[in-house]
Order: structure tokens, then C-alpha cells, then sequence
């Protein structure tokens, strides 16, 4: 009788942990997904701050909708970041420092 206890005890331990540890996985996830949104966007913004109203080879520079260049980055940055997570935070530093000078320069 006690080795079954014994048994439940370490059972409903194991089943509290994995249920931590997935819970902290989706939180983890969550958070990722929310940087690469906003990456996307500084990226989107950087971008037509930069381009907007140039020309290559004579031809004016057109971007799409905001909400479709927005999704195409998004999707883009989940899959180039998605095996090194810890570098967005840094990518994400040097995006908002880039589009502030940017928007310095333009006197924005």
C-alpha cells in the first residue's frame, strides 16, 4: 500500500512539473511571437522612412499594403530567428536605434 502512495506521489510530481514546463514554453513562445511582430514593424517602418519616393533604374520604389508587407516580415523573422530566440532582443536594440536616426535625419 505505501509503494503504491509512493508511486501517486512522485506520478502527480512528474505530471506538476511537465504541466510547468509547458505552460513556461507557451509563455516563452508568446513572447517571441510579440518580438517578431514588433521587429516587423521597425523593420516595415525603417524601410519606407528610408525608400519611400526613390528610384531604381528610373522606376519610383512602391511598397504593398502596410498589413501585407507587416505580415510577410513577421512571417519572415519567426522562421530566421527561430533557432537562435536570444538574438532578437539585440536585433530588435539596433532596429529602434537605426529608425531614430533615421527619423533624426529626416528631422521627423
Amino acid at each position: 500500500m505505501k509503494n503504491k502512495i509512493n508511486l501517486l506521489f512522485l506520478l502527480s510530481i512528474s505530471v506538476a512539473g511537465l504541466g510547468f514546463y509547458w505552460k513556461r514554453q507557451q509563455v516563452k513562445n508568446r513572447e517571441y511571437h510579440k518580438k517578431c511582430l514588433y521587429l516587423a514593424v521597425l523593420d516595415d517602418a525603417i524601410a519606407r522612412l528610408e525608400l519611400e519616393g526613390k528610384e531604381i533604374s528610373g522606376k519610383k520604389i512602391r511598397f504593398p499594403s502596410r498589413e501585407d508587407s507587416l505580415w510577410y516580415r513577421y512571417e519572415l523573422f519567426l522562421q530566421m530567428y527561430a533557432k537562435e530566440k536570444k538574438i532578437v532582443s539585440d536585433v530588435i536594440r539596433q532596429s529602434e536605434e537605426r529608425l531614430r536616426q533615421d527619423k533624426e535625419e529626416k528631422n521627423l
